[in-house]
């Protein structure tokens, strides 16, 4: 094995190990932990009386993302996996989550579920998690990159289908430090902007016209 693939191999290893914190004496690995996506918002806005009901169905997400393990891209090409940095739940799940919690505090409709029982929804709005890394290409500004599609469909108009589509991306620089903790601060920041967007976008809808 020649030097060149000594190194693309170790790189990636000791980039988790970094990330991961210091080994422990006794056991001589890292310890794992786990963290969640999380998106602020600054109000909660109260829902409209008679409102239109949304439905939010599962996000989807790139097979290289369903996992819990934190993501690097390393190179233009190269990535790695964290063993021992990884989200509680997977990703698909904690993103759909996210989302119904904020577009219920936003008081653009009278109610927000992944499960509206037999209540027929309005609206029902799918996603799909294309991009969830930590970009390391740059080790002097390493950034976070989220990115998902938003499809919105109507199924009360008198020919249902999609009302509303776009996608949706940010890159977000990491604080100070390069642990876990800022990697999720920085994406956590991420999500609450592209939630924001999305919440922007929806409020220039005539969402009445669904029911």
């Amino acid at each position: 094995m020649n030097r060149r693939l000594i190194l693309a191999f170790i790189a990636p290893l000791c980039l988790i190990l970094t990330l991961s914190g210091c080994l422990s004496g006794e056991q001589g690995y890292p310890e794992k932990r786990f963290f969640a996506l999380e998106a602020m918002r600054p109000d909660r806005v109260p829902p409209p009386a008679a409102g239109p009901v949304l439905k939010v169905r599962p996000f989807r997400v790139s097979p290289q993302y369903e996992a819990k393990g934190f993501v690097y891209r390393t190179g233009d090409s190269s990535y790695a996996s964290d063993f021992y940095n990884e989200f509680f739940i997977p990703p698909g799940p904690m993103l759909t989550d996210q989302t119904i919690k904020w577009l219920a505090a936003a008081g653009l409709f009278g109610r927000v579920t992944d499960d509206p029982g037999r209540q027929r929804p309005d609206y029902v709005l799918e996603g799909a998690l294309n991009l969830l890394y930590a970009d390391f290409r740059n080790s002097q500004a390493p950034r976070v990159v989220l990115e998902f599609k938003i499809f919105l469909l109507s199924d009360r108009t008198a020919e249902p289908g999609v009302v509303f589509q776009k996608s949706y991306r940010r890159e977000t620089p990491v604080g100070k430090g390069s642990g876990p903790e800022a990697l999720v601060g920085a994406w956590n920041q991420g999500l609450a902007g592209l939630l924001a967007d999305l919440e922007a976008d929806l409020k220039g809808l005539d969402l009445s016209r669904g029911r």
